[in-house]
Parts: C-alpha cells; structure tokens; sequence
C-alpha cells in the first residue's frame, strides 16, 4: 500500500499480469497519440531494448494426468501464464520490429532474428517488412541446460529462478553478468554517438 497524498493505492507486481515483460507496452506508450510522447517510428528512428529476468520454459514431460487436478494447476497455472505473457510480449516486438538479439522462443518461428542486414544469405525479414522500430532482446534461459549455454552451469538453477531468492544473491549475480557478455556495441549501431 503506498500513500500520495490522502489516496492510498495497492501496488501489483508486473511480472504477474499481461505486461510480465512491458517491451510492447512500453513502445505503444511512446506513440499512441493518447499517451502525447509521439515519438517517431522506423527501425532507425527508436531502439527498444527488453532485459529479461530469466525464464524456465520445460514442461513436465513425467506429469501423469492423473496428478493434474485442481491443486496442481493452482501452484503451476500462475508460473504458465506467467511465462505465456512474457513470450507473447516479446514475440510481438519481434513481429513489429526489427529483432537484433535475442534467444528462441519455440521451434517453430526460432529466434525471428531479423537478417536482411547479417551476411548469412538470407533473403528477407520476419513478420511485416516495415518494422517500426529495433529490438534487443537480452535474457537467461534458467533451466540447466539454458545455465550451461551462458557457461554457468554449475550453478544450482533452483537457486536462481526465484526473483526473490536473496540468499542465493551471488548465483543470480553471476548469472546476470553471464547474460552480459551477449551485450555487442555491433546491437546499438546507428543510435549511439
């Protein structure tokens, strides 16, 4: 509960509604008209850059179906969806815009890592063609494998796919700075000085 002057609101974690992950939100704030930014659109005019908390999409591949009542989805929904919005969010920046970095949302549409300007020989862009801005997306897969990519796989992934895990500070700590290193001054191209 937070106090401005004599209205008292209750504050909700963002990583527990639609916006876990705010990218989009954030780019429709800066220009819909309502919002009066109206900042200029165009994959050379506004560069978004998402940093993730870290997810952990496995599945229970062992799950009986027996074990999925309504105890089980009260304790695992939350997590899903939670996990679902994030991906949404993030797929529709790279729908709409032009995605530099960024790890794999599924099998079927990959990293929609857009390579009309990488030398890899690939013809054309993902989504619409017309992208309205650029996205960077940096995050940590927090599952065992995901830690070993980053090269910090002896790392107890428990330990770090709790946001509040303080007492596992350190992990979390050397996990960030795993993530950083996927950091290019190449990703900023065309909007530093």
């Amino acid at each position: 509960m937070v106090k401005v002057g004599e209205q008292e609101f209750v504050f909700i974690d963002g990583g527990v509604t639609m916006y876990n992950n705010p990218a989009f939100q954030l780019f429709i704030m800066a220009t819909v008209e309502g919002y009066n930014l109206a900042w200029l659109v165009g994959e050379k005019e506004m560069l978004l850059v998402s940093i993730g908390t870290g997810t952990d999409p496995r599945a229970n591949a062992h799950l009986p179906p027996g074990q999925m009542n309504l105890i089980y989805n009260a304790s695992s929904n939350p997590s899903a969806l939670m996990f679902a919005a994030s991906n949404e969010q993030d797929f529709l920046c790279r729908v709409f815009g032009k995605c530099l970095v960024g790890d794999p949302l599924d099998r079927e549409i990959h990293n929609m890592i857009d390579e009309r300007d990488l030398d890899k020989g690939f013809p054309g862009c993902k989504g619409p063609c017309d992208k309205l801005f650029t996205y960077l997306r940096y995050n940590a897969e927090l599952s065992e494998t995901g830690l070993e990519r980053l090269g910090v796989g002896h790392l107890n992934p428990e330990h770090v796919q709790q946001m509040d895990s303080v007492d596992h500070i350190d992990q979390m700590r050397r996990v960030g700075q795993a993530v950083g290193k996927k950091i290019a001054i190449e990703h900023f191209d065309g909007f530093t000085t």
